[in-house]
């Protein structure tokens, strides 16, 4: 079951790679001059899960940046994780700045799409029984983010908005030219911006080993 979900999601990965590259290097510097005035526009953004906002603030996405990138290009799942995002909030609870570093330490309140994500693996499992996965490898762009479209179009429907989970994050913000960036993007900010998916995703895959 996992395992379906999880070619699925690598092939998105891997059609998303390009954008994701792309918009790193064409971006222009963000507006924002002060640290505050960068924290609180990257915020912003998470709330309504805009990639291409969020990038203005970030100079590396890391492994879990990818996942948010590819989701981002599917338009079920761009809606989706923004109505999970809208729902977010945070407190800034300290911030140790040393010249052209700072360590923001946040602690958010954010939704978890648990139902959701066994949903997506669930169908993504069917549509590999239906023989819909056998020939991801040779489809085109648009034609894994009709596939990916579809398992989400499914998965999302009944799904709760109203389980939250909390989870405190230390970002790393690094002054750049005129503005203030997340260095990387960790794991545990990244499930912050999916709604804990890939955390869910893999207590499933441990759930189902055992």
């Amino acid at each position: 079951m996992v395992a379906s979900a999880a070619l699925a999601l690598t092939m998105l990965v891997q059609v998303g790679v390009p954008v994701y590259a792309e918009s790193i290097e064409t971006t222009a510097e963000a507006a924002g001059k002060s640290l505050k005035v960068s924290e609180k526009a990257f915020f912003k953004e998470m709330k309504e899960f805009d990639y291409k906002g969020m990038n203005r603030y970030v100079k590396d996405w890391g492994e879990g940046g990818q996942l948010v990138s590819a989701f981002y290009m599917v338009p079920s799942g761009k809606k989706y994780f923004a109505k999970c995002a809208s729902k977010m909030s945070y407190r800034i609870i300290s911030t140790k700045k040393k010249g052209n570093k700072a360590d923001v330490k946040v602690k958010f309140r954010y939704v978890n799409c648990e139902d959701f994500t066994f949903n997506f693996c669930m169908n993504a499992f069917y549509y590999m029984a239906d023989g819909k996965l056998d020939n991801l490898s040779s489809m085109s762009e648009k034609q894994v983010i009709k596939l990916v479209n579809g398992i989400i179009d499914k998965s999302q429907k009944d799904t709760k908005f109203n389980r939250f989970k909390t989870k405190t994050v230390t970002i790393r913000f690094v002054k750049a030219k005129n503005c203030w960036k997340v260095q990387k993007v960790s794991d545990k900010l990244a499930d912050v911006m999916m709604a804990n998916f890939a955390s869910n995703l893999q207590n499933l895959a441990t759930f189902s080993i055992s």
